[in-house]
Formats: C-alpha cells, structure tokens, sequence
C-alpha cells in the first residue's frame, strides 16, 4: 500500500513539474498570460493591495515594497507613509498642486514611476501631481470616497480623474461583489440619492487561504496561468451580434446613473476647484470608435461636465489618430499601457495643464 501511495505521489509530482515548466515556457513566449512568480516570500505576507482603509476598501500598504512581474514587465512598486504609489508627499504643501484619482492605470501598472502619466506632467509642468490611483478594482464610487475621505486633506486647487469605462461599470456594480468576501462600497438604488452599502461590514485581514494564494502566487506558473483564465471568464463580457464589445457604447441606465452619482458627489467636495475627467479607452473600445464614432458615454459625459463645471476629456479619439498600430499603446501580455501609452496620452493632456 505504501509502495503504491508512493508511486502514485511520484506521478503527480512528476505531473506537476511538467505542467509548470510548460506552463513557464508559455508565459515567456506569451502564449499563455499571467503574473510571473518572484519566489519572494516578502511578497507573499506583504500583498502590496489590500482591503484595509473602511472608507473605500482597496488600498496599498504604507511604507511597503512589492515586485511585479509579467511576461513582458518586471517592476518594483513602493509605497509612502499615506499609501500611495508616490514619493513623500506634504499635507500642506504648495496650494497649486493636481490629485490624481483612478485605478491601475492611474497607478501605473507595470511601468516604472517615471514613466507614468502623473509623473510626466509634473516633471515636465514643475507642479506637483499627487498620484492616489490604486489597482484592486476600483471604480468611480471608490474614487468619490478616495478624493473625500483622504486625498482633499492634502493642499491643492486641481483634481485629474481617470476614469476606465472597461472596468468602471462591473466594478460599481454591488451585485457581482456582494459575496466575494471584498470590503467594497456602492451605490445601491434605482435612483438619486442612492444609498452607501459595503460588500462586507469590516477589512479582511490575512487568511489561511489568502496566504495559501500568496504561495502559490509567488510560487507557480500554472496556477497564475489558470487565476488569468478564470478572471478574464469572470469579468468577460458579450457585445451586440456583430460589435465589438465596448463600455464606452454598452452599458444601461443604472450603470451610467451610479457612475454619474460618484462623479457629481467628488466635484461636489471637490467644490471651488478645477476637477478634469479623463476617459480611458482599452484596444477594444478603439476597435469600437473606428467603427461607431463618438461614444454615447462621451456625449453624456461631457454634458455632464458643462451642468457642473468640470472638464471632460475623451482620449479615444486622440490614441486612434495617433498612429495605426494602437497595440503599441498596451502590453502585449496585459491590456495596461505601456510606457508608451502614458507618453501618448501625456502629449495630449499637456495642453491642458
């Protein structure tokens, strides 16, 4: 018996190794998508994102490191004392300063600081631009709640928002994460004044399972392989017969309500100063314009910003008239841009600042 449980060990072992070598192989070539493993074990206690502020759940570990590592991007991410993806910041510091609010792409996944987009303009404006962008899917509630429970105790008189139509809408939506274990808000209702409610009443903390992620995260090809499948099911979404899917054109009316809601709530306490709304296109979305032209999502929006007196900056049109080869704008293992797509959108929004 024994020999037999051992041989059947053997197997699987065997098995295993095969799988995650060419699992590996795959990820190198980028057949297959996924975090690379750092077989770092700080990494694995020290989850640079974490459902730990009660306000607005995702934030980044003060004063902590994290590698990030990808087929096609190995990057280190620190954080300040306030949590941020930043250098030390002062509260009171200079009254002519930019927040910067959003999620991944505000944040800069995957690039170096330097070459995120808030860092671009301030090196090249010589004004400050604080970033509070945080991976973890955050949307436009998390960005009100952000802006008013954290970031406007810092001086300033400017407000940037990115604002990502492709994550933005599921990411608000309560009921896709009431039971996913997630200290999240949102707006729940069918109309204005909607009312706050959390997916869950306090901030997780670490887990048997949670580290066990952490392990095989750091760890292994094949299971950061299968988590990349599973997520891109899990937030997948179908378009009208013969469209390409697109947020910008595809969303119904209590989506675009609660998304208007947090907007009109952070210009509100954002009130006596300038607040910028940009709109994110993925390589989808761009497909998608080529076809239909401006978006409905657009058009809303920039109705919006002319009723309350906020800026609305659509950078879809200006990425596809930049160049041809909009792939360039993004990872080519990760839809985030790259260097190159902080840069582009960079050169359009320095005109506005």
């Amino acid at each position: 018996m024994k020999s037999r449980l051992a041989s059947f060990l053997s197997v699987v072992f065997i098995t295993f190794l095969l799988l995650e070598a060419g699992t590996c192989l795959l990820m190198k070539m980028d057949v297959l998508q996924g975090d690379i493993p750092t077989y770092s074990l700080d990494n694995i206690g020290s989850r640079f994102w974490k459902d730990i502020h009660p306000a607005f759940g995702v934030w980044h570990v003060p004063n902590t490191s994290f590698q990030h590592r990808k087929s096609c991007f190995d990057v280190e991410y620190r954080t300040n004392s306030e949590g941020m993806r930043d250098r030390p910041r002062e509260k009171n510091g200079p009254a002519s300063r930019v927040l910067t609010l959003g999620d991944s792409f505000i944040e800069g996944w995957g690039v170096p600081e330097q070459d995120r987009l808030s860092n671009l303009l301030e090196r090249e404006k010589g004004r400050e631009f604080l970033n509070f962008g945080t991976s973890g899917y955050f949307g436009t509630t998390q960005y009100f709640l952000l802006y008013d429970r954290l970031a406007k105790a810092f001086s300033h008189d400017s407000v940037l928002v990115g604002v990502l139509p492709s994550n933005d809408f599921n990411d608000d939506n309560y009921g896709l994460w009431k039971d996913k274990g997630r200290h999240r808000p949102f707006w729940v209702g069918d109309s204005p004044p909607y009312e706050l409610r959390y997916a869950r009443s306090v901030p997780e903390g670490m887990t048997f399972r949670r580290y066990l992620a952490g392990v095989l995260r750091e760890f292994s090809y094949l299971y950061n392989a299968i988590k990349n499948v599973v997520l891109a099911r899990r937030t997948g979404d179908s378009g009208q017969a013969g469209k390409v899917f697109s947020r910008f054109y595809d969303f119904n009316e209590g989506e675009y309500g609660r998304m208007e809601y947090s907007l009109t709530k952070l210009r509100e306490s954002a009130e006596g100063k300038r607040v910028t709304v940009i709109l994110i296109p993925i390589l989808h979305d761009l497909e998608r314009y080529d076809r239909d032209g401006k978006s409905p999502l657009t058009q809303r929006l920039e109705a919006w910003g002319k009723r309350h007196s906020a800026e609305v900056v659509d950078l879809t049109p200006w990425f596809h008239d930049y160049q041809k080869d909009w792939r360039q704008y993004y990872f080519p293992c990760d839809n985030h841009w790259s260097s190159y797509g902080n840069h582009v959108a960079f050169d359009l929004l320095i005109k506005y600042y």
